[in-house]
């Protein structure tokens, strides 16, 4: 049993960790009592390997001061990080419901006005956080949770980052990001703007529509090629249903320039909403 899957039935701090939620790459999240103010919260901590290198660990603690200053409703609010014996977490607000991945997966393609409702909503949460200087640099499906009452909610700002700074994460070729939605200049550079961030929410946004992402490959240089190269396939011609309007602020979103794109997250959200019914 390892020390995180031990976890489990532990006290650290003031949180009761009750169940693992999921893990992966990024570590693993648990779902705790907050015996304190007596709420259930988000246990995410750091995968063992970061969480011995200190520079990864200043940016955690970076990351998790800079997205503590954001209250939105559409964002993960954070509410500390902490350390228990060697293992590095960070508390956040717990939503019950289920990531927009696991909805795409469940249901396929999404109605087209619920897809803009949750596009919007990320929208609104980007906006929030460009704002205050924060840029999310990792905007995808497995990082939006969908609560009981539909509403979308943005979370894991900055941890892209926490696992690009790793000593031993960072060798050639490895970027911050999930590939599959990720801006065609973050394959070539850390220093990135919000314009990245709206490139992920049209890869995201696409995928709900289409039920499939902007670009596929046979290989993760085979993806980078197209990404970087290829436009992207217009909405309409995979879903002839979809207005013009929306074929249209998808592909600018998607454009591999970034001078090229919405220069803010709001003014994307303005173009999708001429697609409502």
């Amino acid at each position: 049993m390892s020390t995180q899957d031990s976890l489990v039935g532990q006290v650290v701090g003031t949180y009761k960790i009750v169940e693992v939620l999921g893990r992966g790459g990024m570590g693993a999240v648990y779902k705790a009592d907050d015996m304190s103010l007596l709420r259930p919260v988000a246990l995410k901590t750091l995968p063992s390997q970061v969480a011995q290198d200190r520079k990864a660990l200043e940016r955690f603690k970076e990351g998790a001061r800079s997205a503590a200053r954001l209250n939105h409703p559409n964002i993960v609010t954070v509410y500390g990080v902490g350390v228990h014996e060697t293992v590095f977490f960070m508390a956040m607000e717990y939503v019950d419901g289920e990531s927009l991945a696991s909805f795409i997966k469940e249901r396929g393609k999404l109605p087209l006005q619920r897809s803009l409702t949750i596009a919007c909503q990320i929208a609104d949460a980007l906006a929030e956080a460009h704002g205050k200087g924060v840029i999310h640099r990792d905007v995808n499906p497995h990082n939006v949770m969908i609560d009981k009452q539909g509403n979308a909610k943005l979370g894991d700002f900055g941890l892209a980052r926490v696992l690009h700074a790793a000593s031993n994460l960072t060798a050639a070729n490895t970027t911050v990001g999930t590939p599959l939605y990720m801006a065609p200049e973050q394959w070539e550079t850390s220093k990135v703007d919000a314009r990245a961030d709206i490139y992920s929410l049209g890869a995201t946004l696409f995928e709900m529509v289409a039920g499939q992402p902007p670009f596929k490959g046979a290989s993760q240089i085979d993806l980078i090629r197209k990404v970087s190269a290829e436009p992207a396939p217009p909405l309409s011609s995979i879903d002839p249903s979809v207005p013009q309007t929306l074929t249209d602020a998808v592909a600018r979103m998607l454009e591999k320039n970034p001078m090229a794109r919405f220069r803010t997250a709001a003014e994307a959200r303005t173009e999708l909403e001429k697609s409502r019914d």
